[in-house]
């Protein structure tokens, strides 16, 4: 039973950690833009455009690999 609660217990916490990374860095993505918005500055907006790439092809790449390994 101690093994069970410090499983679960690290997984609410690998979980609340995710969680706090995505908040993050939809904050910084959203003062990339309002800076953009108020100096008129659009070419921090391009640090914004390998972010969504890589977010992208990560979750095609773990979408392509529970396919293959059969889990969906």
């Amino acid at each position: 039973m101690d093994k069970l609660v410090a499983v679960g217990t690290a997984a609410v916490i690998g979980l609340v950690l995710a969680g706090l990374l995505v908040l993050g860095g939809v904050v910084f993505a959203f003062n990339l833009l309002l800076i953009a918005v108020v100096t008129g500055d659009w070419s921090s907006l391009i640090r914004l455009l390998p972010m969504a790439i890589l977010f992208i092809l990560g979750y095609l790449g773990i979408g392509l690999w529970l396919r293959k390994s059969g889990y969906t």
